[in-house]
């Protein structure tokens, strides 16, 4: 199907395309929504992003306590509402032609847009090495807030090389039986360990070599060093190697990517092209967090109706 094709379909044609629907992209869709404006957001996964893994939210003004699912559904239902349609894909690309954002998926959907506003977040950084992948969700973790309630009475794992890998041990080392913090280099400061009110045993500059168990069931990880090898038996792995902003799709547009792989913005969330915008953790952020998602999802709406109410003057 030929480009000029889709411009004459109506259908496949809004005023903004979000990618992603994470509370970043849902509460642009909100704002762009409510303007009037023909709105899509795009996601590949269920609507909410990581939000929905979250088993408490106590921190989001003006509610004391939702899960995530349900705050994530109450964003998606709220973008509705006011007609901003959810499309289900991979972005694979984006280009322009004829004044017009392409946006093609892996399901070979195309889709155009006046506008595009990236929400796409960052992923983890995964746990490479054999047979990791197949414990994934059934004892290998990325979330130790999602996750840690189940660790009580249970020997834990956390693996990293990170401020987030040392936090992620205290904490969990205040609910599970045994943890112990398998750390991929030197840890500069163990002060903050030794004071931990529980033990924490520390490996430093290990390799992993393997992780095993049954079907059903994580049963430890094998180190390696110089001096050999080392198993040890766990029930879970809590995973912190940082992560990766999710822009794989941006290879025609590389430009607006910094060297940490951050798309850069303005205080109006706009990259250096016009007409895309990036909002949430895939833009430069001081905190992480449901509010300040919002919150640029807030500022890049606001930006993107203004930027759309020139073409109509």
């Amino acid at each position: 199907m030929s480009l000029e094709t889709i411009i004459v379909n109506d259908e496949n044609t809004f005023d903004v395309l979000i990618i992603g629907s994470g509370p970043a992209g849902l509460t642009a869709a909100l704002y762009t929504s409510r303007a009037g404006f023909k709105t899509g957001f795009i996601e590949r996964s269920t609507p909410g992003g990581k939000v929905t893994t979250l088993k408490n939210v106590t921190n989001f003004p003006g509610i004391d306590h939702i899960s995530g699912s349900s705050l994530s559904l109450n964003f998606f239902k709220q973008a509705k509402t006011y007609g901003a349609k959810y499309l289900y894909g991979n972005v694979t690309r984006i280009s322009k032609k004829m004044g017009y954002f392409s946006v093609s998926t892996q399901e070979n959907d195309l889709w155009l847009a006046k506008v595009i506003i990236i929400a796409t977040g960052v992923e983890d950084i995964k746990l490479d090495c054999p047979n990791a992948k197949n414990f994934e969700k059934i004892g290998i973790s990325y979330c130790a807030t999602c996750d840690g309630y189940l660790t009580k009475n249970k020997k834990v794992v956390v693996v990293g090389n990170n401020e987030e890998a040392i936090s992620t041990s205290i904490f969990i080392a205040s609910l599970a039986k045994q943890v112990t913090l398998v750390y991929l280099g030197k840890i500069e400061n163990k002060d903050v360990l030794n004071n931990s009110k529980n033990t924490i045993t520390i490996k430093e500059n290990v390799k992993i070599n393997n992780v095993y168990g049954s079907s059903f069931k994580l049963e430890g990880i094998t180190l390696i060093n110089e001096k050999g090898s080392e198993k040890i038996n766990c029930d879970f792995i809590f995973v912190n190697l940082g992560v990766t902003p999710a822009v794989s799709f941006l290879s025609e547009f590389k430009e607006i990517i910094n060297s940490e792989g951050i798309i850069e913005t303005n205080e109006n969330k706009q990259t250096k092209i016009n007409g895309i915008y990036a909002v949430g953790d895939v833009s430069k952020t001081l905190n992480r967090q449901i509010i300040t998602a919002a919150n640029d999802g807030a500022i890049a709406g606001i930006s993107v109706v203004e930027y759309l109410n020139l073409f109509k003057k």
